[in-house]
């Protein structure tokens, strides 16, 4: 969401205490980029080295960094080719019914529970996690 993430993200390292820890969550691979992107106000999406070598050159340590929403990555990829052949208009999407909510959720706890120590080479999303030496 950030135009500037390095000049955000070294504000952040300034404020925050030697000894602390930053985590954050990005979109990722520019590939997977939709109307879902543009709705939701994203500049970009990042590779796990991108974010990596952002968060170390603005002064933190990477403890750990990995992709997730595997199984969303794969559906992101269907509506990339279903947009640039059909179109798309960025729109608010609705809640959705309480039974397909619980499965969506129960799709993401099985990924976490199957994926828990897991490198996955791609995902939706990407998190890091780093700390300010000291």
């Amino acid at each position: 969401h950030l135009e500037d993430p390095a000049g955000a993200l070294r504000e952040l390292v300034r404020r925050l205490k030697p000894g602390g820890t930053f985590i954050a969550t990005v979109p990722a691979f520019q590939s997977l980029w939709t109307a879902h992107d543009d709705l939701n106000h994203h500049v970009r999406r990042y590779r796990r080295a991108e974010l990596e070598s952002l968060v170390t050159e603005c002064g933190l340590e990477v403890v750990r960094a990995r992709y997730f929403f595997v199984w969303l990555a794969v559906l992101k990829w269907i509506v990339v080719r279903k947009e640039r052949i059909f179109g798309s208009t960025p729109r608010p999407p609705s809640i959705p019914w309480a039974p397909i909510n619980a499965l969506v959720q129960g799709v993401c706890r099985a990924e976490q529970f199957v994926l828990a120590d897991a490198d996955p080479a791609f995902g939706s999303s990407l998190i890091i996690i780093a700390h300010k030496p000291g």
